[in-house]
């Protein structure tokens, strides 16, 4: 004891402080080589500062305060970012990691401005599809296109390697094969599959494609998103993507019904060895701005508009369909009348 507080005074006397761990460490050093029982006393008498010591030798297992104490040190660092990486609870699903393989993109993913969706709801709904409703989704799509029943486990997500999912109301509002290039453009831009886009949009495309026809001018996806904007769905629609038109009013608004009328029911199609959309099968889509205006696109929005709003029902029938080239088995030829209707599981 009297070696220890000889050094403390010849400290004090050089008017030096040391800091805290060589001041503690170097007294337990004097106390060890002056007393064989300097380190009991010392444990009895200081018993946290022992804990210390055998806390400092485990340093690959910090305890919860070094953690606490970790953070406050960040906090007081500005410029310290502490790490990003996600939680495990934060890591995509079984069932993404699952579309993400069976639709592989082949243009890089624009990591800019997107806005995410929900999974689950896609996710947890099963296919409900029935016998008719399967021949009905066949004649749709036409004989030359492969189409696949799912079974009563799967659902949208689960279409195999070189398939696609179609709803079957995606179909009857006006859906058709073979896939015009404007469809395959736009969902492959904005990272988007057919079945994540709702027939209510799969049919102001098939509209937008007739008017196009009418007024004698090709589509263009700058004319396209110039008159059209992707908006994500709220509730029960929250997986899926509906297109909204802008300032410019081209169609009357088309009555949507609840999700639940259509949601299980589809089909898996195949247009050859590889799906034409390169979505990467991400719970989100890609924001796209608005091209500026210029005469060609403000040229074509009045030559669309010349005839004011249009029912988009009556731009959309079979006949206009098959005008545009679809290939399809015609109403009259079918079990089911009145193809585009509106019915449960039509919406």
């Amino acid at each position: 004891m009297a070696c220890r507080f000889a050094f403390l005074l010849s400290v004090k006397n050089r008017r030096w402080t040391p800091s805290l761990p060589f001041a503690f460490f170097t007294t337990i050093r004097l106390q060890l080589r002056c007393s064989p029982d300097s380190f009991f006393f010392l444990s009895r008498s200081v018993p946290s500062l022992t804990a210390m010591i055998v806390s400092d030798s485990d340093s690959a297992t910090p305890s919860p305060n070094s953690r606490q104490a970790g953070q406050s040190a960040s906090d007081r660092n500005p410029g310290h970012t502490p790490s990003s990486r996600p939680s495990p609870s934060a890591v995509p699903g079984h069932k993404r990691r699952r579309l993400r393989k069976q639709y592989p993109s082949s243009t890089p993913v624009d990591e800019g401005s997107r806005v995410d969706l929900d999974e689950n709801i896609m996710a947890l709904c099963h296919c409900q599809i029935t016998d008719r409703g399967f021949a009905d989704a066949t004649d749709m799509v036409g004989h030359s296109i492969e189409v696949m029943r799912p079974t009563s486990t799967q659902t949208a997500l689960d279409a195999p390697s070189g398939f696609f999912t179609v709803h079957l109301a995606s179909l009857r509002k006006g859906l058709r094969f073979p896939l015009h290039p404007l469809l395959i453009e736009f969902l492959n831009v904005v990272d988007l599959l057919p079945c994540q886009l709702v027939p209510n949009s799969h049919r102001y495309i098939a509209g937008y494609l007739v008017r196009c026809k009418d007024i004698g001018v090709n589509p263009t996806l700058d004319h396209f998103i110039f008159t059209f904007k992707l908006t994500k769905g709220h509730k029960n629609w929250a997986s899926y993507v509906s297109l909204s038109q802008r300032s410019s009013k081209l169609f009357a608004s088309d009555k949507k019904g609840s999700t639940k009328d259509w949601k299980p029911f589809f089909v898996f199609v195949s247009t050859g060895p590889e799906s034409p959309f390169t979505g990467s099968g991400r719970p989100s889509f890609r924001r796209i701005p608005r091209p500026p205006p210029d005469a060609t696109l403000l040229s074509i929005t009045r030559q669309f508009c010349n005839k004011g709003v249009m029912n988009i029902k009556e731009v959309v029938t079979e006949e206009t369909l098959a005008g545009l080239g679809f290939e399809f088995v015609q109403d009259e030829l079918r079990h089911q009348p009145d193809l585009l209707r509106d019915i449960p599981g039509g919406h």
